[in-house]
C-alpha cells in the first residue's frame, strides 16, 4: 500500500508503522482504552482491526493521496479509522460530531452537504 508522509519520528518513519511495529513487538500490552463504553484492545486485536479497515478502504476504490471524511466521536472507532486511513494511503480529515462552536451539522445534514464539497460517499 502506498502511504501518507504523517511521520511519527524525525528519522522518517510513519506513525502507523510505528503503532503496527507495537502490535508485532508487544501483542498483548493493551493499546486502546475507551472509557465511554468500557473496552480495551491489546495491540494484536487493534493492529488487527486496522490492518483489516485498511483492506477494506483500498477494496472499495480509495486511491493514495484521496481525502476521507471521518464523522466520529472520540472513540475507539475513530482510532481505528484513522490509522486505517493513513495505511491506506488517505488523509484523514476529521469532523467530530460533539464539536458544535464552528459546525452545526448532524449527520444527515452533512450527507447532503456532502457534493458541495466534491466528495462523494461511499
Amino acid at each position: 500500500m502506498l502511504r501518507t508522509r504523517l511521520y511519527a519520528a524525525p528519522e522518517g518513519r510513519f506513525l502507523h508503522d510505528v503503532i503496527l511495529e507495537s502490535c508485532r513487538r508487544v501483542p498483548e500490552k493493551t493499546a486502546v482504552v475507551d472509557t465511554s463504553c468500557n473496552r480495551r484492545f491489546s495491540y494484536s486485536e487493534y493492529g488487527a482491526l486496522v490492518e483489516s479497515l485498511a483492506r477494506g478502504l483500498v477494496a472499495h476504490g480509495l486511491q493514495a493521496g484521496e481525502v476521507v471524511a471521518i464523522f466520529l466521536p472520540n472513540s475507539w472507532e475513530f482510532c481505528v479509522a484513522y490509522h486505517a486511513t493513513t495505511l491506506a494511503g488517505g488523509f484523514p480529515t476529521l469532523l467530530n460530531p460533539a464539536y458544535r462552536e464552528r459546525s452545526s451539522l448532524s449527520a444527515g445534514e452533512f450527507r447532503h452537504r456532502i457534493p458541495d464539497y466534491g466528495w462523494t460517499e461511499s
